[in-house]
């Protein structure tokens, strides 16, 4: 998908280095105005009970899929495409975890953070899926 896509990765420490284990993602034609003015640089998120969740970062990237690579880099990782409708037209948001078989968290933003264990397995005979 492309033009400007605006991520929202989240990690595990305060440097905001290698791969994130969640990224919550939306097209913005205005994304670098978008984050320089309210974007988040590795920002400390925590639950409604104080706990430390991980380190926001919001960037832009023009295409989804670069994104992804840009910020994944070699790790594994699925990513999800959301559309409005029953006709996958009309695109709402994408979101993406690292496939590390470990209980990974995404931040979008707007809803309570969430978490899934993505795992890559082969199949010996049709090899990775």
């Amino acid at each position: 998908m492309s033009g400007m896509h605006r991520f929202k990765s989240i990690y595990l420490d305060d440097s905001c280095g290698g791969a994130p284990t969640g990224v919550f993602v939306q097209r913005r034609n205005d994304c670098e105005g978008q984050v320089a003015s309210s974007g988040t640089t590795c920002e400390a998120h925590y639950d409604d009970d104080d706990n430390l969740i991980g380190y926001v970062e919001d960037s832009c990237h023009d295409g989804r899929g670069a994104g992804f690579d840009a910020l994944f880099g070699d790790e594994s990782y699925m990513a999800y495409d959301y559309f409005y409708g029953d006709d996958c037209t009309d695109y709402e948001n994408s979101a993406a975890y690292r496939a590390s078989g470990e209980c990974e968290t995404m931040f979008d933003g707007y809803s309570p953070v969430r978490s899934a264990t993505i795992l890559v397995t082969m199949d010996p005979k049709h090899g990775s899926h």
